[in-house]
């Protein structure tokens, strides 16, 4: 039993494949430089005893458990589900159910930092942990979403008013070892349409980054509806909308 999975093996099963999520390599390197900077001020302005002491304390004080944290961002493939992390206490991770993707919509992509540019969004604003330097992704349609919370799903209330939602994420490694892990998961959970996924998501694709451009690329994506208005949309969307916004 993995105790990272907060008791919830009962609902989505047993790990089976683990992958860590990818971060670029200015971040761990802002991680590790910006104490390094900090102590050789210290040496031209103390003693080089200080200048160490000084090192040490900030490195422990920053770089040490802000790497813990980045490290403990992870996507575990059980026997029913994809959980992600950060798996660290008091902090619910994400889960999405096989049975609640879309097999046909499951893409891999060589560069999923286009994404950014076609949807004229940031890396801070995107929500899905995508950078500038983000190259391997996965992308798919799923039915719903939610998180593990004390052992139970609580399910995404917008996710669910909207009747689904495109999840995407990227991943250090390769795409072969993700689709290679994750196709028999999805054959064992008896999900129609797992026999196909590695021949529609591999090899990885390719994203042109042109604006609008990832509403045709990536399957599965709702079709734009023209002109549509806020109040147009159905009510319980609307508060949906409301609730999400109100938790900040």
């Amino acid at each position: 039993m993995s105790p990272s999975l907060g008791g919830a093996e009962h609902l989505v099963g047993a790990p089976r494949a683990r992958f860590a999520m990818h971060f670029p390599l200015l971040l761990w390197a802002t991680l590790w430089l910006v104490p390094l900077l900090l102590a050789a001020l210290v040496v031209a302005t103390g003693s080089p005893g200080a200048a160490v002491i000084g090192l040490v304390l900030v490195w422990l004080l920053a770089s040490l458990p802000l790497t813990w944290f980045l490290r403990r961002h992870r996507m575990i493939l059980t026997d029913r589900a994809i959980v992600m992390g950060p798996f660290v206490p008091r902090v619910a991770p994400d889960v999405l159910f096989y049975a609640d993707i879309d097999t046909s919509t499951i893409r891999t992509w060589s560069n999923l930092r286009a994404y950014l540019r076609a949807s004229g969004t940031s890396a801070f604003t995107s929500g899905e942990m995508i950078t500038p330097l983000s190259r391997l992704g996965v992308t798919f349609r799923a039915r719903r979403s939610g998180r593990l919370q004390d052992g139970r799903l609580v399910e995404d209330d917008l996710v669910s008013s909207l009747g689904g939602t495109i999840e995407m994420f990227a991943l250090t490694g390769s795409a072969e070892r993700f689709i290679g892990a994750l196709t028999p998961l999805l054959i064992a959970a008896q999900v129609p349409g797992a026999e196909a996924v590695p021949h529609t998501a591999l090899p990885p694709g390719r994203l042109s980054g042109e604006k609008g451009s990832h509403r045709t690329e990536i399957p599965g994506w709702p079709a734009p509806r023209q002109g549509e208005r806020f109040e147009d949309l159905p009510p319980e969307v609307q508060e949906g909308i409301r609730r999400r916004m109100s938790k900040g």
